[in-house]
C-alpha cells in the first residue's frame, strides 16, 4: 500500500523539516478543543474563507503570474469551479487538477485542460508529475490522512507556493 511505501523509505531532510513544521503547527493549536465533540482534537480559529481565498488568488496572480491549483478531495468540483470563476473575474490565468474517486469527478468541468487523477489520495500522488503553486488538502479529514496528503503532495508545490487545509482535524 502507499502508506507502507512512504513509511519504509528514509525521509529526506526536506521531508523532516516539513514534518517538524507540521508538528509545530499541531502543537501550537493543540490547546483548542473541537466545539462539536469536545474531543480535544485541535480546532483552528474560524476565518473568512472567501476573503482569504480572494487575497491568496490575487497574491498568486501578482507573484506567480497565475494559479496552478491542485485539490485533494474534489467531491464533484464545486471548490475548483469557484476558484476558476474567481480567477477569471480577477483576470488571472488558471490551471487546475484534482484527486478523488471516479464518482466525484467534476461534470461539467469549466476547464478544457483540467487533470483529474482518479483514486485514493494515498496512492494517486505517484501519478502526478506536474508542479503547482496552490494545494488544497480537503480529502479524508482525519489527522493521519491529512499529514500523509501534506507529506506526499507538498513536494509538488513550488517554492513560494501555498498549502491550504480545509475541514481537517488538525
Amino acid at each position: 500500500s502507499g502508506t507502507a511505501d512512504a513509511v519504509s523509505k528514509p525521509m529526506s531532510m526536506a521531508e523532516r523539516h516539513r514534518l517538524r513544521a507540521l508538528h509545530t503547527c499541531i502543537r501550537d493549536i493543540s490547546s483548542m478543543r473541537c466545539t462539536a465533540c469536545n474531543s480535544g482534537v485541535p480546532y483552528p480559529p474560524l476565518v473568512d474563507e472567501g476573503a482569504t481565498l480572494d487575497e491568496l488568488l490575487a497574491t498568486l496572480k501578482l507573484e506567480k503570474g497565475g494559479v496552478r491549483f491542485l485539490e485533494i478531495g474534489v467531491s464533484s468540483g464545486d471548490t475548483m469551479r469557484g476558484v476558476v470563476t474567481r480567477c477569471r473575474e480577477l483576470g488571472c490565468p488558471v490551471q487546475a487538477a484534482g484527486v478523488d474517486f471516479e464518482k466525484y469527478k467534476p461534470n461539467p468541468c469549466p476547464l478544457a485542460d483540467y487533470a483529474f487523477y482518479e483514486g485514493d489520495s494515498m496512492d494517486a500522488w505517484r501519478n502526478i508529475k506536474d508542479t503547482f503553486n496552490l494545494l488544497l488538502v480537503d480529502g479524508c479529514h482525519c489527522v493521519n490522512h491529512v499529514m500523509c496528503d501534506f507529506l506526499n503532495y507538498s513536494p509538488m508545490i513550488e517554492v513560494g507556493g501555498y498549502v491550504i487545509f480545509h475541514d481537517t482535524s488538525l
